[in-house]
């Protein structure tokens, strides 16, 4: 999930699967998404890297930590 500090917006990146893919596993497409998360703009994993060059004015602020859920920590990029 990303917030875009200017208008406080969140957006929710999802990946984008082949039908093969949804045939054994329940998957969001982007309309589902947006239905399901009506409060989110909703935009496939493959988005991100435009719209952060896009959205971004020179700092990128990353939420680092461990999910309470997963125990997973964060992954931060280069």
């Amino acid at each position: 999930m990303v917030v875009t500090l200017d208008d406080k917006k969140p957006h929710l990146f999802i990946p984008k699967f082949d039908y093969i893919y949804k045939i054994w596993m329940k998957t969001f497409d982007k309309e589902e998404a947006e239905k399901t998360y009506p409060d989110f703009d909703i935009h496939y994993n493959d988005e991100l890297e435009s719209f952060v060059k896009e959205h971004s004015k020179g700092n990128i602020f990353i939420n680092k930590g461990v999910n309470s859920d997963s125990g997973h920590g964060t992954l931060v990029p280069d």
